[in-house]
């Protein structure tokens, strides 16, 4: 890290960047990657304002507790009429929302009701919370300074197929699509195919840090928008 310019290079992945494609690293979204540098005095990547116009970084979002996200998967369970409206938006069905742990309610992310999107790390650690509504503005609201990873975790693929199907995957899965956004992965998974989401083309810079927790796929197909955005990264 060159403290005087902000630049920086990993020589283990290979990433490499300025103060701002180190907060899309950490997860960010642009405008929160934004936010970030300018509460720690950072006009620009190589521009370091004075420390004394630095102010301290806020602390995150609480997480959930049990409890809630229990109630959360209970209501969609129960509620019919939402499994038909996100099967004819999305082509989600009901058993790929219950393998993902995708609940129904309201979150700290907003005081509407959306699908509540459980998002772990690779240790199946949850580190944040997605709230997601199709017709909703903004469509997907994440929790506050929390980190935002792939969904579902590579990790946990075998076990989702596996729990839709009915059936142990022998061998475990052997293909899988990485797509952008965390519904289009589950309207892949509604579809027989085993997708991953980024949660945005912003970092894209960053995505071959991901690349370790593919290595036992044989073979990953990567299907991002068909729009400017995606086809950049």
């Amino acid at each position: 890290v060159n403290v005087d310019t902000g630049a920086w290079i990993c020589h283990g992945c290979g990433a490499s960047g300025g103060a701002y494609d180190a907060a899309l690293a950490l997860g960010r979204a642009p405008a929160d990657a934004m936010a970030l540098l300018k509460r720690h005095g950072l006009a620009s990547d190589g521009t370091r304002r004075h420390a004394a116009q630095r102010q301290p970084e806020r602390a995150p979002a609480l997480l959930p507790d049990e409890a809630t996200i229990a109630k959360w998967q209970a209501d969609l369970r129960a509620n019919a009429a939402l499994h038909d409206r996100i099967y004819a938006l999305k082509g989600v069905t009901l058993d790929v929302l219950e393998a993902c742990s995708v609940g129904w309610g309201t979150g700290r992310a907003g005081t509407e009701k959306r699908f509540q999107l459980l998002i772990r790390d690779g240790n199946r650690k949850l580190i944040n919370v997605l709230g997601y509504l199709p017709n909703g503005d903004p469509k997907a609201l994440a929790l506050k300074g929390r980190p935002r990873d792939l969904f579902p975790a590579p990790e946990a693929v075998d076990g989702i197929v596996a729990h839709v199907s009915g059936e142990p995957i022998a061998g475990g899965t052997e293909n899988a699509w990485i797509v952008e956004g965390e519904f289009d992965a589950l309207s892949m998974l509604s579809a027989d195919l085993p997708a991953i989401a980024v949660p945005g083309t912003g970092g894209a810079k960053s995505f071959r840090r991901q690349a370790p927790r593919f290595r036992r796929f044989k073979r990953v197909n990567v299907l991002l928008d068909c729009d400017a955005p995606g086809r950049k990264a």
